[in-house]
C-alpha cells in the first residue's frame, strides 16, 4: 500500500515550487534591468544568491528552469556559468510541439488555430509581400509540382508545408512566423503517422492562391486558404477512423509501432486506418 503524503509535505513542495516561479521572474527582471544581451554572462550563483537572499541551490535551480525555458545557457568548467541566450522563436516552436505531443492539443484545435492565424497572416502578407516573395513561392510550387509528378508524395508534403513558412516571413513579424513555424512542424510529425495526401487539389488551390495574392486580394486568398485547411483537416482525421482494435484483430497494415505512435500523437482512442501510405492512394483533398 503507498505511503500517504502528508499535508505537510504537500505544503512545502507547493511553498518550493512557488519560491522557484518566483525567483525565475527576479532573475528575468535583473536581466531586464541590467540591459543584458544575448551571450552576456550572468552574475556567479554565489553574488546572485547574496543579493537576493536564497541560497546556491535556489538559483542553480532557477537557472535550469531558465534553460528549460530557452532563456539562459548553461555551460560547465572554468569559463562557465549561465549565460543568456539569443532568443528566437525555437523557444514559441518547442512549446507548442510539447503540447502536441502531450495530447493538450488536439488535431481540432491546431486547425482552427491554423485557420485564425493563417487568416491573419494572408491579410498582412497582402499589403506587405513583395516581388521576391512571390517569386519564392512560385518557386516552391514549381518544385512541389515535380515532387509529385514523380511520385515522391512525402517531398511533395514538404515542400507545401515550407510554403506557409515563405507565406508567414513575407509578414516581417516574428510572432506570427514561430506560430506557424510551430503549427508547421506539428503538421511534419502528423504526416510522418498517417502518410502524405496523394492529390494535385492542393497543387492547383495553391497556384489559384498565389494569383489572389498578386492580385492583392485579400478575401479571395483567405477563402482559398481556408477551404484548402479545411479540406486537408477532414482528410487527415479519415485516416483515423476507428478505436484502436486488439492485437489479433489490427489490419495488415497497422504495425504496432504506427497505432502507438498515433495514440500517442492523438490520444487514446484515435487509430490509422489499415492502410499502409505506401499502397493506398489519399485523393480526399
Amino acid at each position: 500500500m503507498p505511503t500517504p503524503v502528508s499535508h505537510a509535505a504537500v505544503g512545502f513542495a507547493i511553498a518550493a515550487w512557488t519560491q522557484q516561479r518566483g525567483l525565475k521572474r527576479l532573475l528575468i527582471r535583473k536581466i531586464q534591468h541590467d540591459d543584458s544581451a544575448a551571450g552576456d554572462r550572468l552574475p556567479p550563483e554565489r553574488d546572485l544568491a547574496a543579493q537576493l537572499g536564497v541560497s546556491r541551490s535556489s538559483i542553480r535551480e532557477a537557472f535550469r528552469g531558465l534553460e528549460i525555458a530557452g532563456l539562459v545557457k548553461l555551460y560547465k568548467g572554468g569559463s562557465g556559468g549561465a549565460f543568456i541566450a539569443q532568443l528566437t522563436s525555437e523557444v514559441v516552436v518547442t512549446a507548442l510541439q510539447d503540447m502536441f505531443h502531450l495530447g493538450t492539443i488536439t488535431p481540432e484545435q491546431l486547425t482552427d488555430a491554423r485557420l485564425w492565424i493563417e487568416a491573419i497572416v494572408v491579410k498582412v502578407a497582402v499589403e506587405r509581400l513583395t516581388e521576391v516573395d512571390l517569386g519564392l513561392m512560385e518557386v516552391n510550387l514549381n518544385e512541389a509540382e515535380k515532387a509529385f509528378a514523380a511520385g515522391n508524395y512525402e517531398a511533395c508534403a514538404k515542400i507545401t508545408f515550407e510554403f506557409h513558412n515563405i507565406l508567414a516571413r513575407t509578414t516581417r513579424n516574428p510572432v506570427l512566423i514561430a506560430n506557424v513555424s510551430g503549427m508547421i512542424n506539428i503538421m511534419h510529425h502528423y504526416i510522418s503517422i498517417i502518410g502524405p495526401p496523394q492529390s494535385k487539389y492542393i497543387l492547383k488551390s495553391r497556384r489559384r492562391f498565389i494569383s489572389y495574392l498578386r492580385e492583392r486580394n485579400a478575401p479571395m486568398a483567405v477563402a482559398e486558404m481556408e477551404d484548402l485547411l479545411r479540406r486537408a483537416h477532414r482528410h487527415y482525421l479519415s485516416q483515423l477512423e476507428k478505436p484502436s482494435l486488439p492485437a489479433n484483430k489490427k489490419a495488415s497494415g497497422d504495425s504496432p509501432e504506427r497505432i502507438s505512435a498515433v495514440t500517442a500523437a492523438f490520444g487514446p482512442g484515435m487509430a490509422v486506418t489499415g492502410r499502409s501510405s505506401a499502397s493506398t492512394p489519399r485523393t480526399s483533398l
